[in-house]
């Protein structure tokens, strides 16, 4: 007789109606299971759902649904990812283009040690490049 409330109570639903009241099935059919429980001298106490069970093409729709919905919020959050990159990118370029001494604040903070390079030449040569390093390499 429980299998026959609960059938009765799932097939006047959809999947997704039965899925998103399935907390209200106890109360809904409390009142006729326990009506027809007296009938034998059972007294109907408490009932509890613990699983809602989809079958065969259900199943594998309701995986493809949900795989599909996985797949787009993850294409979202790409995409809000490469906006917020790009959004990025065109301010520092935009701060750059207004305040050209912010590349030299750059290199110390990118832990890069500068390079200078000094062109030494006299009368007699055409010249000759040497590469110092800073003196935090020596």
């Amino acid at each position: 007789m429980a299998q026959i409330a609960v059938r009765e109570w799932v097939m006047s639903r959809t999947f997704k109606e039965v899925y998103e009241q399935r907390g209200a099935l106890a109360s809904d059919i409390r009142p006729a299971l326990a009506t027809a429980a007296q009938g034998i001298g059972v007294e109907v106490l408490s009932i509890d759902l613990l699983d809602i069970m989809a079958v065969g093409g259900l199943r594998t729709a309701l995986f493809d649904l949900l795989k599909t919905q996985l797949e787009g919020e993850a294409a979202l959050a790409r995409a809000r990812n490469e906006s917020s990159t790009m959004r990025s990118l065109l301010n520092t370029a935009r701060l750059v283009r207004e305040h050209p001494k912010l590349l030299e604040l750059r290199v110390p903070a990118s832990g890069q040690k500068p390079r200078v390079t000094f062109v030494v030449s006299n009368d007699t040569a055409a010249g000759v490049a040497a590469s110092v390093e800073s003196p935090e390499e020596s």
